[in-house]
């Protein structure tokens, strides 16, 4: 009989080293019962999806007759002002191939309302962007209009252009267009909990479907529970002209810095901190500044920062011990 001892008193010791590795060693290796994190330095990129609207300074030109087109220039020329941009031969009578031509740009006729630049000389009054590609909103995606845009009125626009370039036109019916390439928009809104990634006059990057363009940000507007933001964009961005709505990504940080786990951040009378150890074992609160969030992690001011009244204030350091969950766990 001693044989099923012995085996029982193996399986026990078996299962006592089993569960001191899964108590004691695994949690040490992830840190799952750790109570505090070492602020260190690492890279932290802040980007969040948006869905934009391009804002354009540019001009659609219409027929100032029936007639035939012949276009002299490629989609997507840079013109100077004064290029030659088409030939045109002028119908021998108004009545001139009715059974064929017809119209049918008349939703552009109607949205761009009397905004359209009749063409009789055919030369580039203007330099930018040469392009047949329109979607009928060039008068209302303006800059001049852009900051008067809210989200209930823009966000069911998302017809993409189409080409007009065609043989055969009537008067009135557009012809080409010309945008202005040096400075442009994008308008977007967010919610409330991006709002603290972006402020006015800084420097961002749009990631978008054809490539990345970097932006300052112009003008941060609270609408309802969104927040309407413009961005100015100088960058080239390929086929600029052809897209009215976008959806990409806005990356307002990506830089290395003295970084923190979110869920180590309190607030203590209204002040945003950490739970620092000190040497006597203890945890202090220590005011911090933060500058931006990924959702997970925070980058922080360190050393110093100066408060809203410009008063220098002493925060955390590279190597400092924060609690990690101080709503829970702090002494």
């Amino acid at each position: 009989m001693p044989k099923p001892k012995k085996r029982t008193i193996s399986i026990f010791i078996l299962a006592a080293i089993a569960l001191y590795i899964v108590i004691g060693v695994i949690p040490t290796l992830t840190g799952a019962l750790t109570r505090t994190e070492i602020l260190e330095y690492g890279d932290l990129k802040a980007r969040h999806e948006i869905k934009c609207w391009i804002i354009r300074s540019e001009t659609v030109y219409s027929a100032t007759s029936k007639g035939t087109v012949e276009y002299k220039v490629d989609e997507g020329t840079l013109l100077r002002k004064g290029a030659k941009v088409l030939g045109f031969t002028p119908a021998v009578s108004e009545k001139e191939d009715d059974a064929e031509q017809g119209s049918d740009q008349q939703k552009y006729i109607k949205r761009l309302a009397g905004s359209m630049i009749s063409d009789s000389k055919f030369t580039a009054a203007r330099k930018g962007i040469f392009t047949t590609m329109i979607d009928g909103y060039e008068n209302y995606f303006t800059p001049e209009n852009m900051e008067k845009l809210k989200y209930s009125e823009v966000k069911d626009i998302e017809e993409p252009a189409e080409n007009i370039a065609r043989e055969k036109v009537t008067t009135g019916e557009p012809i080409y267009k010309i945008a202005d390439n040096s400075e442009w928009f994008l308008v977007f809104w967010i919610d409330s909990g991006d709002i603290p990634n972006y402020k006015e006059g800084s420097t961002v990057k749009a990631e978008l479907p054809e490539g990345s363009v970097s932006c300052s940000i112009k003008n941060i507007l609270q609408e309802g529970e969104r927040w309407r933001i413009i961005a100015r964009s100088t960058s080239y961005y390929k086929n600029f002209v052809k897209n009215r709505m976008m959806e990409g990504y806005m990356v307002t940080t990506d830089t290395r810095g003295l970084l923190v786990s979110n869920s180590a951040l309190t607030t203590r009378n209204d002040v945003t901190g950490l739970y620092v150890k000190k040497a006597t074992g203890e945890y202090e609160f220590v005011p911090v500044s933060t500058i931006a969030t990924d959702g997970e992690k925070t980058l922080l001011a360190e050393d110093i920062f100066y408060d809203e009244n410009g008063e220098g204030v002493e925060t955390v350091k590279v190597y400092d011990e924060v609690l990690k969950n101080p709503e829970a766990d702090k002494n």
